[in-house]
């Protein structure tokens, strides 16, 4: 069985069904359509949905927690599975989940990632870019003029899948 933050298909759900008679009460038996097209659902989500957030506060050496959302995965948001926020460089910060967390299920995973994406929040323009490596993303941080940047005192949101 897989689940996330892996990426599943209609088979992990036990594929297809079929009916084998007629529902005859919607309000207690399911029809194989139904349940057919939520698995379908679930499945295409596991494709494409974030597997985890994370908010740091930038700092020259020792990035910091912002006071609220800190960071959430679909693996949970204990202290347990909090990433680490690291300052490598100027402009550059990497941020490290898990090699392996349990879903709701219990069952282990390997975090696997594969892309990311964020944004800083306030009044000041930077562009970030942000790569990822099997469980650790790295931001780039630049200023409007095009130079590496650690945005002190600016919170970053950074998304990965």
């Amino acid at each position: 069985m897989a689940g996330l933050p892996d990426v599943d298909s209609i088979e992990d759900y036990g594929g297809l069904k079929d009916d084998y008679a007629p529902v005859e009460d919607s309000s207690t038996d399911e029809s194989a359509d139904h349940r057919n097209l939520y698995a379908a659902n679930v499945a295409a989500l596991t494709q494409t949905a974030p597997r985890a957030m994370c908010r740091f506060v930038g700092h020259a050496t020792t990035p910091t927690d912002p006071t609220s959302n800190v960071h959430f995965a679909v693996w949970g948001n204990d202290l347990a599975v909090k990433p680490t926020v690291a300052h490598s460089s100027t402009g550059v910060y990497t941020i490290t989940w898990p090699t392996e967390v349990d879903d709701e299920l219990e069952e282990e995973h390997t975090v696997s990632l594969v892309t990311g994406w964020g944004n800083t929040e306030g009044a000041t323009l930077y562009h970030i870019q942000v790569t990822v490596a099997t469980n650790v993303a790295t931001v780039y941080v630049f200023n409007s003029a095009g130079a590496a940047n650690d945005a002190v005192g600016v919170t970053f949101a950074v998304f990965v899948r």
